[in-house]
C-alpha cells in the first residue's frame, strides 16, 4: 500500500514539474512586437493608476496624522508630538507631496499658539474633499498618463500626481475642491 501511493505521489509531481516548466525556453516577446506592446500598455496603466491612488491616499493620511490624530487632554488638536516642529513636519510631508504643497499644508494647519511644548493646529481641514472616504480606486476618477494624474472623488477633491525622477515616485503637487 505504502509503495502504490509513493509511487502515485512521484508520478503526480513529475507531471507537475513537467507541465511547469514544459514553456520556460519561450521569451514573452517572440510573437509580434506590437500585439506585445498592445497587451502590456493596459496593465501597466492599471498598475500607474492604483501606485498614484495609493500615494494620494497615503500623502492625505500623513498629513491626518501630523494634524488631526494627537490632541491635548480637553480635546483641541495639535501638532504630532513626535514631529514636534513645523519644520520637521514640512520634511515628513516633502516624502509624499511637492515642496510649494508641504508649505501650504503646514501654513494652513500650524499656528503661533502653544500649549506647553505642543502646538495648537487649525481645525479645518486643509482636504475639504478627502479621500480616505473611499475605499478602492474604482471609488475615484483617475486620468492622465505617463507621469502626471489627476485623482477626482466623488465629492469633487481633485489632486495633482507627478513622477518625481529623483524620489522615483509620484508626488500629490496640487489640491483643489471642486
Amino acid at each position: 500500500m505504502k509503495k502504490a501511493l509513493t509511487a502515485i505521489l512521484v508520478a503526480l509531481l513529475a507531471l507537475t514539474l513537467g507541465a511547469c516548466s514544459g514553456n520556460s525556453n519561450k521569451a514573452p516577446n517572440h510573437d509580434a512586437q506590437g500585439e506585445a506592446q498592445t497587451q502590456n500598455q493596459a496593465p501597466d496603466e492599471d498598475k500607474a493608476k492604483r501606485k498614484v491612488y495609493t500615494t494620494a491616499k497615503i500623502a492625505e493620511d500623513k498629513v491626518r496624522t501630523l494634524f488631526g490624530k494627537a490632541t491635548l487632554e480637553d480635546g483641541t488638536p495639535i501638532l504630532d508630538p513626535v514631529t514636534g516642529t513645523a519644520e520637521k513636519a514640512k520634511s515628513l510631508l516633502a516624502n509624499y507631496f511637492d515642496p510649494a504643497l508641504a508649505d501650504a499644508i503646514v501654513a494652513h494647519y500650524v499656528t503661533d499658539k502653544k500649549s506647553g511644548e505642543s502646538t495648537l493646529v487649525n481645525t479645518e481641514p486643509f482636504f475639504a474633499a478627502s479621500i480616505l472616504a473611499t475605499k478602492n480606486a474604482e471609488d475615484v476618477q483617475i486620468e492622465g498618463e505617463n507621469d502626471t494624474y489627476t485623482v477626482t472623488t466623488a465629492d469633487g477633491g481633485v489632486y495633482t500626481l507627478k513622477w518625481d525622477d529623483a524620489k522615483s515616485k509620484y508626488l500629490v503637487t496640487g489640491y483643489e475642491k471642486k
